[in-house]
């Protein structure tokens, strides 16, 4: 139970992290850059399935 509602946490952080990029108008490279991260990182941690590789 507490695993899967971690697992969602970490969904709904991601889709917030893509949500308000979006909104400012930002790309992924634009937002890993000025976080100082690569893009791959910043496209795993928007995409829901990419979650559960990163652990």
């Amino acid at each position: 139970m507490i695993e899967s509602q971690y697992k969602m946490n970490l969904i709904k952080i991601g889709l917030k992290i893509a949500y308000y990029r979006k909104l400012q108008g930002m790309t992924q490279e634009e937002l890993a850059e000025a976080c100082e991260l690569s893009s791959g990182y910043v496209s795993q941690l928007e995409a829901p399935n990419c979650f559960f590789a990163l652990r």
